[in-house]
Parts: C-alpha cells; structure tokens; sequence
C-alpha cells in the first residue's frame, strides 16, 4: 500500500476541509505506526505536508521491507533488523501489532543493544513502554556494561529540550520497574550518577542521592566520584545538590584532587564559589602539595585565581617541590599570569624551590627572555 492508496481508503479528498484530511492522517498514523514520532504543531498545511511526508517513507521505504524475521538485518533499513529499526525510530505501534517473542525482544545487535537499549538511547517513550510489555530485560547490558536506564540518561551534543524531558520520564518508568538497575558500573566504572552529572539531570539528583546515598561516593575507572563528573561538565544545579552531603567536598580522585582542585582549574567564578563555600580548607593539597589556586595559575585560568584569592586563598602556598605559583607560572611560559601574580599577590618573586631554583633561574633556563625581563622588573635577582 502506497500513499495515494491510503488516501483512497480513508476516504481523503479534495472536498474534505484541511482539518479534517489532517485528523484523519493523524489518526491512522497514531494507531498503526506510532505516537512517539513528533510533528510539529505549526499551521495546518505544514502538519499536513510532514504526516505525509513520513507516511509516504513509511509505506514505501519501510513497511514493504518488513521481514517474516524480525531479528533479520535488512539493508533499507541500514543493517538494522526491523525490531532495532522500529525502536530506533519509535514505531510503538508497529511494534505491539508485530508481537515479537520474547527471545526477539531481547536478542542483541553486534554491540550488544537490544530494542530497549535503542529505544532508551533515541529518547521514544511510548516504544519504551510496549517493549516493556513484550517482556524487554531492564537488566540485560550492552558491551559497554550498561543497561537500558543507563542508556536512558544520554543525550547527544545538540538536543532539543523535549528529548531531555522524555528521557526523564523514560528513567522513571525504568527506575519503578527495576530498582537494582540503578546500582550497576559500567565498563567505565560509571554508575547512574555519573550520568546524571554528565547531562545535569538535576531534577533526579536528589531523588537519588536520597534513595541510592552510596553511588556518591563510588569512582569511576578515571577515579572520579560524580562530584568530580558535575565540575567537568559545568553541572552546577548537580553540583549543587551533591554538597548536601558534606563529606562530598573531601573526595579525592588519584591525584588527590577535591572537588574544590578540579573548580579551579576547569571551570568559572560560580563553580569555584560553590566548591569553596563546601569546603572548610580554602587550600587543600593534592598528591604533589598544590593547592586549588596553583591549578587554577599552572593552566592561566584567571577568573578562578581571582575568585579563589576573593574567598580567602593563600596565594603564597608551595607545594612539596617548594615551588610557587609563580614558578608553576613560569615553567608553563605563562607571562600574564606571572604578571597577575606579581601585582595582585604578595608572592615572593625571589622564593627558592627544593632544588635552590627561582622563578627567574627557571625562566633564564629555558630561554623565555620575555618572562625573565618582567620578574626582573619586578625585583628579580
């Protein structure tokens, strides 16, 4: 069946209004095809044009092309089998009128995603819903160890809000149905909070930090606690939340790095005042004695150095090889900063490291004429 042949069938004609051609369209698409799919709600002609337009894609590129076995790879269908293929693209009503068996439901692709782990992933609700009544496993895991509520939380690059908020709701309807989901790493040590972090889905953070307190505290492969995960992703409501627990502020990743590190040296003046204020000790030390401010120097972040010097950071600290920010500042070739430091800081333009070296000796090593003539100008010797 064609186009033109379904309109023939549903009576469609040029006598009919607008409206009614468009309702009666609508209505078949919604019964046999899907509800997920989204038109647009713009005028009545363009509602029209896209229900015909994916209609005609449907019954001539699609529904000819539909297997006796579902689990079948199909080349129009871009190596999908149509159970992937029907997830993918939110087909739920095809889906409930094919009834696939259980073991089709939950056969897996090459790399291990199911119907439900494709259906999580493209954000289709409603299809989410019908595989779960055709006996989807919630806890079956993809190559990567992630299981469907995982996959739930991941959102492209560029998205539409209206995606994010089915995700959510597509994570609610996983989480009632399957609680121990929520408690699985993936191969990347990642659990649902880090997620969570990664998208700032702070709208569930709290609701999980409450249910699930212990996955605060789990690293992940790169031995980041999800507090860690928020800060790197500018994740300030998530981050936010995190801090109700206090002991959150204190996790180190493998370097020794807090919360309050990683604020300084990747993110602004609004993630390092959320880190400071969590945090008791304004210069705590990572693995190799540096404080949040000497980061925040080494990488010229200037808006965190600034910020952190505000909420009381000692610019003055050295770290266990007896170097300054200064020094950090010199050996990255950083002129501005060094310039910063020196006139907005009491650093002590002549301090020695472990090893007798200043910042000068250090510049005039490596051959930065330019950084040697400003610590000289500022009293160098």
């Amino acid at each position: 069946m064609n186009f033109d042949t379904l309109c023939e069938q549903l009576g469609i004609n040029a006598t009919h209004s607008p409206e009614h051609k468009l309702e009666l369209l609508k209505r078949w698409f919604m019964t046999h095809v899907s509800t997920d799919v989204v038109i647009s709600n713009d005028s009545i002609d363009t509602c029209y044009s896209q229900y015909a337009e994916f209609l005609g894609y449907y019954l001539d590129r699609f529904a000819p092309y539909i297997p006796q076995d579902v689990t079948k790879p199909v080349p129009e269908f871009d190596g999908k089998t149509t159970l992937e293929a029907a997830a993918y693209y939110g087909f739920d009503k095809l889906l409930a009128t094919l009834a696939p068996a259980v073991s089709e439901i939950n056969k897996p692709n090459s790399s291990g995603l199911t119907p439900l782990h494709i259906a999580a992933l493209a954000g289709n609700l409603h299809t989410i819903e019908v595989l779960l009544d055709l006996g989807a496993d919630l806890a079956q895991k993809n190559h990567q160890l992630q299981m469907a509520v995982f996959c739930a939380l991941q959102l492209p690059a560029l998205y539409e809000e209206r995606l994010k908020e089915n995700k959510i709701k597509i994570y609610q309807l996983l989480k009632q149905q399957g609680l121990e989901t929520l408690v699985n790493q993936d191969s990347n040590g990642d659990t649902i909070m880090h997620q969570m972090a990664m998208h700032n889905y702070f709208s569930l953070m709290a609701d999980l930090l409450n249910s699930h307190h212990q996955l605060a505290f789990i690293q992940n492969n790169q031995s980041h606690y999800p507090i860690h995960t928020a800060i790197l992703n500018n994740a300030l409501a998530c981050a936010h939340i995190l801090f109700n627990d206090k002991e959150v502020a204190h996790v180190a990743d493998s370097k020794g790095r807090v919360a309050l590190h990683y604020a300084a040296r990747y993110s602004g003046a609004d993630m390092v005042t959320l880190c400071s204020n969590a945090s008791v000790n304004k210069d705590p030390l990572d693995s190799e004695g540096k404080t949040p401010f000497m980061l925040a120097a080494e990488v010229a972040n200037f808006e965190a150095m600034k910020m952190l010097l505000d909420l009381g950071a000692n610019a003055a600290c050295t770290d266990y090889q007896g170097q300054t920010a200064l020094h950090l500042a010199v050996c990255q070739g950083e002129k501005a900063v060094a310039l910063w430091l020196l006139e907005h800081t009491n650093i002590d333009v002549n301090a020695l490291d472990t090893h007798q070296q200043s910042a000068l000796a250090i510049s005039q090593r490596a051959g930065t004429d330019n950084l040697s003539e400003l610590l000289i100008g500022h009293g160098a010797i």
